[in-house]
């Protein structure tokens, strides 16, 4: 197992100061440089597929955070977790399969367009979009999808609890905007699921699924959907055209 620390940065930070989603692929991004330093990631190697399962809330601290990586083949565990002598907590799970890049065809259904544009700071060494560029691409459609739809998505009182990416053609800077299209794809008594597709010209380069449970702001903790809003999302799901 390799272990690296990070510091906790106010700007890692979402308003209600636990870690942001997207700071977890970072982080586990930024120890898998490490690890090619270290000679257990190729230079060369490119993630076909990452799945981040979130356990709990990371909020701000003095005390580094702590990346712990074992690899197993094409796959790469990361957890994102802290120490205090015995004591370890783990606050995300990242998982990153490497191989040959996938060709994706675009998801059933039809969906929501949201533009999107790549950054500079969001490629790597090869001028491609970063795992972390990515996923900061789809959490902006995802969250421009859920302004949309404000009502039928509760105004935002959903937590992630998962997110999966699948990797295709490499994304590459450029002054066209890309498309992020985004869909309702299930809703049950506990969860939501978006899928979210990145497109430029006819091409998927990406392709992001996360899921989501209904929370109570007041309390901070899970709870079910009512049957209204149930079925409201459920009829969002069914009625979507791209706009």
């Amino acid at each position: 197992m390799h272990s690296h620390e990070l510091a906790v940065r106010w700007t890692d930070l979402d308003p209600n100061k636990h870690l942001n989603n997207v700071s977890y692929v970072n982080y586990a991004v930024e120890s898998q440089a490490a690890l090619v330093d270290a000679g257990v990631v190729g230079p060369q190697e490119r993630p076909v597929a990452v799945t981040v399962a979130f356990q709990r809330p990371l909020l701000f601290t003095r005390r580094p955070a702590l990346v712990e990586s074992t690899r197993t083949g094409d796959v790469l565990e990361q957890e994102v977790c802290s120490r205090d002598g015995d004591r370890r907590v783990v606050y995300a799970r990242v998982t990153t399969t490497f191989g040959v890049p996938a060709t994706l065809e675009p998801g059933t259904g039809r969906g929501h367009d949201e533009p999107g544009r790549l950054r500079r700071s969001d490629l790597d060494a090869h001028g491609d979009a970063t795992v972390a560029g990515i996923f900061e691409l789809l959490q902006e459609g995802r969250a421009r999808f859920a302004a949309r739809h404000r009502d039928a998505m509760l105004d935002g009182a959903l937590a992630l609890g998962r997110m999966t990416l699948e990797v295709g053609p490499p994304l590459a800077w450029s002054e066209t905007e890309c498309t992020v299209r985004s869909r309702l794809t299930k809703v049950t008594g506990a969860l939501v699921m978006i899928e979210s597709d990145i497109l430029r010209g006819g091409t998927v380069h990406a392709r992001g699924s996360s899921v989501h449970m209904p929370f109570d702001i007041e309390t901070q903790k899970p709870r079910r959907l009512t049957d209204e809003e149930r079925a409201s999302m459920t009829g969002l799901v069914e009625t979507q055209e791209v706009a």
